[in-house]
């Protein structure tokens, strides 16, 4: 390929192909020389090789944030205006485990995977799509013949300031909140117990 000036000043990518035409003999009737503009074929070139670039880096870049969400300990979720599941991490699964739920959800939507949520959760949800803030509850549900007690985070995510998915963390505090109830109740036995003294 060679980089060539056209008359009207342009730069142009061309392409000389030359070959020596024989007779039956090998002697040479006559030369071929075929040139052609390829400057639009190169260009296409490098566009097809940056994007192939660019879709590396994403996926490189996708890689990492699955990584990142894998090693947290909270089940996190993230689902779209119409509350399906577009995302989940690994700590979802093992959590959606331990109750016989499903752990393959995504694109399902988040009331056929909970049937059981109140449906001020999913005003809350409108909430964080509609404010594009985040809001922090603390749920008690029934699953199955278990009580549940959940500190959920739903965190908007916005792309050109408007909310387009909310990711969710859910952390399973019925441990925490049961040590918390047995010491209030240890302490006012320890009260009650003073006071008969």
């Amino acid at each position: 390929d060679l980089d060539l000036v056209a008359k009207n000043g342009q730069r142009i990518i061309g392409r000389i192909f030359a070959s020596l035409v024989k007779d039956k003999s090998g002697r040479v009737v006559y030369d071929l020389i075929i040139a052609s503009n390829v400057t639009e074929l190169r260009r296409t070139e490098r566009e097809v090789e940056e994007h192939r670039k660019v879709n590396e880096a994403l996926l490189a870049s996708e890689e990492q944030y699955r990584a990142t969400i894998d090693s947290m300990a909270e089940a996190i979720h993230v689902v779209g205006p119409d509350l399906r599941f577009i995302l989940v991490n690994k700590a979802f699964k093992t959590f959606n485990s331990m109750f016989n739920l499903p752990t393959e959800v995504v694109g399902k939507p988040l009331f056929e995977i909970y049937p059981f949520l109140s449906p001020r959760v999913r005003d809350e949800y409108q909430q964080v799509f509609d404010s594009g803030k985040p809001l922090l509850t603390e749920e008690s549900t029934r699953v199955g013949r278990r009580e549940i007690l959940t500190e959920t985070v739903k965190m908007p995510i916005l792309d050109k300031g408007k909310v387009v998915r909310v990711i969710t963390v859910i952390r399973d505090v019925t441990e925490r909140k049961r040590v918390e109830r047995e010491g209030r109740q240890l302490e006012a036995r320890v009260r009650h117990a003073q006071k008969l003294e």
